[in-house]
């Protein structure tokens, strides 16, 4: 087994580096590719031989899992809730933590948010609901039982309700 990570193993890197685009390598290093990589074939060696003919053969077979692997990493980095676009460098999210808000602040937006929830008709809240859960607009509105657009048009119309209700 270590002789097999060994030998592969900084090849696998090469061919992942290879693949993964440069703003991605900050969340996605080939060395974590290429140990999955190896995890993966050793596992399922184990529990289902793979029929390989030569060299050649089991090197197509790593290239190809190795590959896969970086085409679901980046899939899952940037999926929407953690697309690099999003991504806020440090100093913009020290701004809005700022400290000097103090528990005033924090008063308020509870009143306010208290007030918004009272005022909120069942389908509302179900939508907020599952949105504080995490789930998506696609998800919600399957669970809900209405449309995407109804969805976001509420989620819009929440939105608005708080701001304007923070402002004041």
């Amino acid at each position: 087994m270590a002789a097999f990570v060994q030998r592969y193993r900084p090849a696998l890197e090469r061919i992942a580096r290879g693949a993964i685009a440069p703003g991605l390598r900050p969340r996605i290093t080939p060395d974590s590719v290429a140990q999955s990589v190896c995890r993966t074939f050793l596992r399922r060696m184990d529990d289902n031989p793979y029929v390989l003919e030569d060299g050649d053969a089991l090197w197509s077979l790593l290239c190809a899992i190795a590959l896969t692997k970086v085409r679901e990493r980046v899939r899952y980095h940037t999926r929407e809730k953690r697309d690099l676009g999003r991504q806020v460098p440090i100093e913009s999210a020290r701004e809005v933590a700022d400290p000097t808000h103090g528990p005033d602040h924090a008063v308020a937006f509870h009143d306010a948010l208290e007030t918004i929830f009272a005022e909120l008709e069942e389908e509302e809240r179900r939508i907020l609901a599952l949105r504080l859960q995490g789930k998506t607009q696609e998800a919600i509105a399957t669970e809900a039982g209405c449309s995407e657009r109804t969805v976001r048009r509420i989620l819009k119309s929440l939105e608005g309700r708080l701001r304007r209700r923070l402002d004041s």
